[in-house]
């Protein structure tokens, strides 16, 4: 097995004499932490199967719907100067034709063509509308930031700002949601405290105070174990400087889950060394692993939500055989959908035949329309 890869662990030198809790806890977060970077290369990799599947056959289809609904509205829309309909089925052309367009341009760039078609139809024009959608992001945007800081936000607009006004709006939400939090903590400090609260305060305190001990002692036995006048080679001087260089930064910045980090990481080369590490030092680095086990606990929950996986979300809680199976199923569905709106079109040559084509599309708003009432219950999330 590499050496880089293998899983850090205590062994039981001794088989009269059992591990103890200390070391049965390192070698239990060193395998969870080991699982949990598989698990992430692992959800990784099938969300990649999934975004290929998606950019090669799925989106594709997804396209020549959106093209098949424009060319839908567009026939609808030139039947009406060539038949006369009734004001009742006038007003269905015009929800269908708004229906369609709206469909085609989630996925298109509109055509001016288009766009005119849209504007003679659709209650307001289509810039209005992107004008609409900009104006509900910002408002949500605002309810959600003056919600979390309790007083009025200033947005940058999404359209003229620069990366450097995108910058600065950062830096403002940074220092407010600091100056949120001592807020919250003056709040805290200035009720009265339970003799329980003071209990704990002192033991944090002494927490600390071996925290900066254990600080200092292990900047000094890292610099001897690494110092580079140990090694004759100059390949591995040259890596020992450098882990000097990391382990010095790490003990001006008082960090000290980065020092445990270092250490582990030269204990892994010399793992022999894992079995003399007193109860003490193994705690120490129990706290390290973890916080490093949350922090990958959050990294692979978070893997789906990596932006380049929008388009394939939906199949995240699948398996990747499962997923594959299912999204090859909606393309199939796709490609089917494709062909019948090909019929379709084909019919509409007729008064009749774009009458029918209507009251299609009429059925499938409804059906929409029933889903959205339905999720508004948040029963499609539950069942998700």
């Amino acid at each position: 097995m590499n050496q880089k890869n293998k899983l850090l662990r205590v062994e039981q030198k001794d088989k009269q004499k059992s591990l103890s809790k200390a070391q049965q806890e390192f070698n239990r977060l060193t395998k969870r932490i080991d699982t949990l970077q598989k698990g992430i290369l692992k959800e990784t990799e099938k969300m990649e199967a999934f975004l290929q599947l998606y950019l090669s056959d799925y989106a594709p289809s997804i396209k020549e719907v959106a093209k098949l609904q424009a060319e839908m509205a567009t026939q609808i829309h030139l039947s009406t100067e060539q038949y006369k309909y009734t004001k009742k089925q006038l007003e269905n052309i015009r929800e269908v034709i708004t229906f369609l367009l709206d469909e085609a341009f989630a996925e298109l760039e509109p055509e001016p063509s288009l766009t005119d078609i849209y504007d003679q139809w659709s209650s307001i024009t289509y810039e209005e509308s992107l004008e609409a959608d900009k104006e509900h992001l910002q408002d949500l945007a605002k309810s959600m930031f003056s919600q979390a800081f309790g007083e009025e936000i200033d947005l940058p607009d999404f359209e003229t700002a620069t990366p450097e006004d995108f910058k600065a709006f950062e830096e403002m939400l940074l220092k407010k949601s600091e100056a949120t939090f001592e807020k919250q903590q003056a709040a805290q400090k200035a009720q009265k405290k339970t003799p329980k609260q003071l209990e704990k305060e002192a033991l944090q305190q002494e927490d600390e105070k071996n925290r900066l001990k254990s600080l200092k002692s292990l900047y000094h036995s890292l610099a001897k174990l690494l110092h580079p006048d140990k090694e004759n080679s100059e390949v591995e001087k040259e890596q020992r400087e450098e882990l000097m260089k990391q382990v010095s930064e790490a003990y001006k910045q008082k960090d000290l889950p980065t020092l445990l980090r270092l250490e582990m990481e030269w204990l892994r080369k010399e793992s022999n060394h894992l079995e003399t590490l007193t109860d003490q030092q193994l705690s120490l680095y129990n706290q390290t692993l973890q916080e490093q086990t949350w922090a990958l606990f959050q990294e692979k929950s978070d893997v789906p939500y990596d932006p380049r996986y929008i388009p394939v979300r939906d199949y995240s809680l699948y398996t990747l055989k499962s997923g594959l199976k299912e999204m090859k199923q909606d393309i199939k569905e796709n490609q089917q959908r494709i062909q019948m709106m090909k019929e379709d079109l084909g019919a509409m040559h007729t008064k009749k035949g774009v009458l029918y084509v209507i009251e299609v599309i009429e059925n499938t708003i409804e059906a929409i329309d029933q889903q959205r009432s339905f999720d508004l219950f948040g029963f499609n999330d539950f069942f998700r």
